[in-house]
C-alpha cells in the first residue's frame, strides 16, 4: 500500500461495499463522504495525538486533505447491488485514523489488513452494524486481506463470520497502532530523538502528555515502553531531558501497573517552576508513593512542607490534585477516617467552585471508604451531591464509571439501596470489554459478591477474566490477575480460609508490591486480609 491508503468496508442493506481509501488526486473519488462519515474523519484526527506517545509531522494536514473513495466491488446477497455515491456512517472510523497515522509517520501500512470499527475522539474502538456483511465483501472481493480489525466488543461476532481471516478485536486506537505497526514505531523514535532539536521537543511532549493526561481510556503501556526506548537509546540526552523522560515512563507505568519510579527534583528544582506545575508534579509524586510505594512519603515530606497549600477551603484547585493524592496515600496507609473526612471537604469545595467534573475524583474516594469504613452517614452525604450533579452531566464518560463503580461497591456492603441496582451498574462495566482492565475487573469482583460465582452473570464475567489473566501480554493480564486475586482473599475471608487467604495476599504481592506493602503495614497481623479487601481502591 502507498502511504496514507487502506481498504474499508460499508453495507448498505445486504450489500457489502469494499472500497480502497487513498490520496492520489489523479483518480476519480466513486463516492464522496456523508456529513457522519466527516464526523469519524474529524474523530479519528482527534483522538491520533491522544493515543501514541511520539508525533513528528503535524495531524492538521493530515486532516486536511480528506481521503479518496475507490470502489473496488460490491459483495451482493439477494437482489441488485445499490449505487453509492456518497458514504455515510462510523464504518470508516479506524480506517481513518490508520490512513492518518501513515500520512504523520510516513510509513505505507500492511496490504493485508482491513479495519472495520468506529471511532470516538478520546480514541475508543465501538461496534459498527452490518459485520458479517461487510467480511462477506472482504473476502469476496480483497483478496490479498488475510487480517481484519473490529472492535473488541464485537471479536466473537466476526470470527463466526470471517474465516478464513484473522479477526483482532481492539478497544483502543493506541492497541490498533500497535498490531498495525508493531516495532517500527520504536524505530521511527530512535530516529527522530538523533536530532538534538527534535529530541528537546520530544522529551518536552512526553513530559506534558503523562503530566496532563488524555482520561482513563488512553493506553499507557505504548507511553512507558516508548520513554524507556528514548532514555536507553536517544545520544547526548541532557540531565533534565533525563528528569523528563523519566518522569513520563514513571506516571505511565503507574497508571498500568501500579509500577514505576519517579525521580524526585529538588526543592530549588521546583522552586524554578511555576506553582500550577509545581503543585502538579507534587500531586504525582505523592499518587506514586499511595500506589507505588516510591518514592517514600518520608522522601516527600521535605518538599510537602515548603510547598503545600495546607488549607481545602482557601487553597487552588491545583493545590487540591495535591491534597486528593495525601488523601489516597492516607487511606491506605492507615488512617482511612482522615482520607475520608478530606475527600469530602475536596468534593464540596470542587463543586462550590463549580468545577463539576472535577468533583468524580474526591466522589469516588468518599463512596468507596464509606462503604470500607462501614459509614452509612457518609455514605447517605456522598449520595446527595452525586444526585446533585448528575443533572449537570458532569462527571463525563470517564469520571462516571468510577463513581458508579465506587457507589455501587458501597451501596452492596453497607446494604443501602436494593441489590439488583448495584447489580445493574457492575454487570454493565464488567460486560464492557473496551471499559479500562481495573475497572472492568473490579466491578466483576464485586459482581461474584453479589450473585455467587455460580450465577450465570458471572461465570460469563469469570469466564472473560480467566482468560485476560492468562494473556501474555503485561497490559492485558495485570489487572486481571490482581482482581482474581482479590476475588480469591473475599472467598476465603468468607468461607474463613486463613492460608488460602494469606496466599492469595502473597499473590497479591507479588502483582503490586508498594500498595499492598502499605496496606500490611497498616493492618494488624490477623488483620490482613480483610484490611486488603476493604481498603484496596479498586
Amino acid at each position: 500500500m502507498a502511504v496514507g491508503a487502506i481498504p474499508g468496508l460499508t453495507v448498505e442493506g445486504r450489500c457489502g461495499f469494499a472500497w480502497i481509501l487513498h490520496s492520489d488526486a489523479s483518480l476519480t473519488p466513486s463516492a464522496e463522504l456523508g456529513r457522519s462519515a466527516r464526523a469519524s474523519w474529524d474523530a479519528a484526527a482527534l483522538a491520533l495525538p491522544r493515543s501514541v506517545p511520539l508525533l513528528w509531522t503535524s495531524v492538521n494536514a493530515a486532516h486536511a486533505d480528506e481521503p479518496r473513495l475507490q470502489l473496488v466491488a460490491t459483495h451482493v446477497e439477494h437482489g441488485q447491488a445499490p449505487r453509492c455515491s456518497i458514504v455515510h456512517g462510523p464504518s470508516f472510523g479506524l480506517a481513518f485514523f490508520l490512513l492518518q497515522a501513515s500520512r504523520v509517520f510516513r510509513t505505507p501500512l500492511p496490504g493485508d489488513l482491513v479495519a472495520s470499527a468506529a471511532i470516538t475522539d478520546d480514541g475508543r474502538i465501538d461496534a459498527v452494524e452490518g459485520l458479517p456483511t461487510k467480511l462477506a465483501a472482504a473476502r469476496a472481493s480483497l483478496p490479498g486481506v488475510r487480517r481484519v480489525l473490529v472492535a473488541a466488543s464485537q471479536v466473537e461476532d466476526a470470527r463466526a463470520s470471517a474465516a478464513p481471516l484473522d479477526v483482532i478485536g481492539v478497544a483502543s486506537a493506541s492497541q490498533a497502532l500497535e498490531h498495525v505497526f508493531g516495532d517500527r514505531l520504536a524505530g521511527l523514535l530512535l530516529a527522530e530523538g538523533a536530532d538534538a532539536q527534535r529530541r528537546q521537543e520530544l522529551a518536552e511532549w512526553f513530559f506534558r502528555f503523562a503530566l496532563v493526561g488524555r482520561g482513563e481510556l488512553v493506553d499507557w503501556s505504548p507511553v512507558a515502553s516508548a520513554a524507556a526506548e528514548a532514555l536507553a537509546q536517544w545520544p547526548s540526552l541532557s540531565e533534565d531531558q533525563r528528569f523528563l523522560l523519566a518522569f513520563a515512563r514513571g506516571i505511565a507505568e503507574r497508571h498500568e501497573f501500579n509500577a514505576g519510579d519517579l525521580p524526585v527534583p529538588s526543592a530549588a528544582w521546583l522552586r524554578a517552576r511555576p506553582a500550577p506545575l509545581r503543585l502538579q508534579l507534587l500531586a504525582h509524586l505523592v499518587q506514586q508513593a499511595a500506589d507505588v510505594g516510591s518514592p517514600s512519603p518520608a522522601t516527600l515530606a521535605p518538599l510537602l512542607d515548603v510547598f503545600r497549600q495546607p488549607d481545602i477551603d482557601e487553597g487552588h484547585p491545583m493545590a487540591w490534585r495535591v491534597e486528593g493524592a495525601r488523601a489516597r496515600l492516607l487511606a491506605v496507609t492507615g488512617h482511612p477516617e482522615e482520607a475520608l473526612d478530606r475527600q469530602r471537604r475536596l468534593a464540596r469545595a470542587y463543586f462550590g467552585s463549580l468545577l463539576y467534573t472535577d468533583v468524580s475524583f474526591p466522589l469516588t474516594e468518599w463512596f468507596r471508604l464509606a462503604g470500607a469504613l462501614h459509614d452509612r452517614e457518609a455514605f447517605d452525604a456522598a449520595e446527595e451531591l452525586r444526585q446533585r450533579v448528575l443533572p449537570l452531566g458532569a462527571f463525563g464518560m470517564h469520571g462516571s464509571a468510577y463513581v458508579e463503580l465506587a457507589w455501587a461497591r458501597a451501596a452492596w456492603r453497607l446494604a443501602a439501596r436494593a441489590e439488583d441496582e448495584s447489580l445493574a451498574v457492575v454487570a454493565s462495566l464488567a460486560h464492557q470489554p473496551a471499559m479500562a482492565h481495573h475497572v472492568r475487573w473490579a466491578a466483576a469482583r464485586v459482581l461474584v459478591r453479589l450473585v455467587g460465582r455460580d450465577a450465570a452473570v458471572a461465570r460469563q464475567v469469570l469466564d472473560a477474566l480467566e482468560s485476560s489473566a492468562a494473556s501474555h501480554d503485561r497490559r492485558v493480564h495485570h489487572a486481571a490477575r490482581v482482581a482474581a486475586a482479590l476475588i480469591a482473599v473475599d472467598d476465603a475471608l468468607a468461607a474463613r480460609h486463613t492460608a488460602q487467604a494469606a496466599a492469595a495476599v502473597d499473590r497479591l504481592a507479588a502483582l503490586e508490591p508498594g500498595l499492598i506493602g502499605h496496606l500490611r503495614d497498616a493492618a494488624t497481623p490477623h488483620a490482613v486480609p480483610d484490611t486488603i479487601a476493604r481498603f484496596y481502591p479498586y
